[in-house]
């Protein structure tokens, strides 16, 4: 008995708190048999689906909740008034029948408990609102439940089986100071369960006020230098003085790394609105999380290799900087002979021939003129390096001699102008 108890609790909170956020023109309705309020007002939309007053203490309001029978048989209903609980997460729910009523539930009087309607046929029921002259200013809430009598309970597993129900929420806003204020308390985020492609943000409101805020709520996460790389949001109601869990799904960020999660809330602090207050002219603001995203495993071998590729970059970029730096401390100056050519002055003083061109600044086709200087390394090593490839230097003949005079460098001391 205690889980199913168990089982019917949990199961009207979730129904709810979904029955607070659907559209206004949708009626609550379960099994085929619903209601929703009688008389809605026209200049208030929200009224469609639920009851709002505005009442001082003492006050009295007249309205009626209409009941209708969608299924295709004739069905006893019974509707009563209960209280109103927050669930788990924040969000609306109503009390239970056996539950005591202390609250709106007891303000409420219904004409009919019951009522037996033929398939397709509806019927209102008249109800007084009456506000104790103790009341205290602020927010009550409450519901009136709808139940199909006698209906057969529905088996969900391990032995539980369940009775439905719809509720109707009833807002009452008692005249007096009417005070509010919204902070976060809560900004995480980390990856679906259910969903390798999604990542949930997850934000938590808490309403220090006496009256349900209405509140549009933006979460974002940035990139270091600000730019949104995911978004996502809607309008939620948060209860008076309480707090309210919301969970947003947004895509899953591939590459990784390092980001800014953000969020905020928009809602009307005006002392005078109330629940059905539209106009939002204020904004709480979540404290700013940095937070590491783990990046998936072929966007984490992708920077693996370009992380490689940079530095094996900078290795080069330095050790071109380290030679061009010794040939700027340590050459000589060549001048070219008539018939020197790159490839010959780069053999001749152990070199390479694109380190002469890239040092001295030698673009393609690489000519040489005689009388050129060109600046060369001839360290220690390398000098050990000429002598070794000047005996292995072929021979010319005396005519090629003469018009190919063999490389000579000049050594200096000073830089040369």
């Amino acid at each position: 008995m205690k889980r199913l108890v168990l089982g019917i609790l949990s199961l009207t909170m979730v129904m709810s708190a979904i029955l607070w956020s659907v559209p206004s023109a949708l009626a609550v309705e379960s099994g085929g048999v619903g209601g929703r309020p009688a008389y809605p007002d026209p200049n208030i939309p929200r009224t469609d689906s639920i009851f709002i007053f505005k009442l001082d203490p003492g006050g009295k309001a007249e309205n009626g909740v209409k009941l209708f029978n969608n299924s295709g048989e004739t069905k006893t209903i019974e509707v009563y008034p209960v209280d109103s609980e927050a669930s788990s997460g924040g969000a609306f729910a109503c009390s239970q029948k056996l539950q005591e009523r202390r609250n709106v539930g007891s303000w409420i009087k219904l004409e009919k408990d019951k009522v037996t309607l033929d398939a397709g046929a509806s019927e209102i029921i008249p109800f007084t609102l009456s506000v104790p002259s103790s009341a205290p200013a602020g927010e009550h809430n409450g519901c009136i439940a709808i139940e199909e009598v006698n209906q057969t309970p529905q088996a969900v597993g391990n032995g539980i089986a369940l009775s439905f129900r719809s509720g109707i929420r009833v807002a009452v806003t008692v005249s007096g100071d009417i005070t509010k204020g919204l902070s976060f308390t809560n900004l995480v985020t980390s990856p679906a369960e259910n969903s390798p492609a999604k990542r949930v943000i997850t934000t938590s409101l808490r309403n220090s006020g006496n009256v349900s805020l209405d509140t549009d709520i933006k979460v974002r996460i940035t990139s270091l230098i600000g730019t949104t790389m995911r978004t996502n949001g809607g309008e939620f109601p948060v209860l008076a003085n309480g707090q309210s869990d919301f969970n947003f799904e947004v895509d899953e960020l591939f590459w990784g790394g390092l980001y800014f999660l953000k969020a905020s809330a928009d809602y009307n602090d005006s002392p005078g609105g109330t629940m059905d207050s539209r106009e939002k002219n204020a904004t709480s603001y979540a404290k700013t999380h940095l937070v590491f995203v783990t990046p998936k495993p072929l966007a984490l071998l992708i920077e693996i290799l370009v992380l490689v590729g940079v530095l094996v970059g900078i290795r080069h970029w330095w050790m071109r900087r380290r030679t061009h730096k010794q040939w700027q401390t340590r050459g000589d100056v060549y001048v070219v002979q008539t018939g020197d050519n790159l490839q010959q002055i780069a053999e001749h003083f152990g070199l390479k021939w694109r380190t002469i061109a890239r040092v001295n600044k030698l673009q393609a086709p690489y000519q040489l003129t005689p009388g050129q200087e060109l600046k060369v390394l001839t360290s220690q090593n390398n000098q050990k390096k000429d002598q070794s490839k000047q005996s292995k230097k072929p021979t010319k003949t005396t005519a090629e001699n003469n018009d190919k005079p063999e490389p000579k460098s000049k050594n200096k001391s000073k830089k040369k102008n």
